[in-house]
């Protein structure tokens, strides 16, 4: 989970790296989605069982 407030400040989102340094994520990131509000268990247990 990851938290943003909309005021993040100048600072770079980064997806599959820690903050943009040589730590990189060994693997594949598949679907990132950014909801603007918290999911409920039931929500996510959906989107999972229509994208697997």
């Amino acid at each position: 989970r990851v938290d943003l407030n909309g005021n993040y400040g100048n600072y770079p989102l980064y997806f599959g790296s820690r903050g943009g340094s040589s730590y990189f994520f060994n693997g594949s990131i598949d679907d990132i989605r950014i909801y603007n509000r918290a999911l409920s268990a039931a929500e996510i247990q959906a989107i999972y069982n229509a994208t697997k």
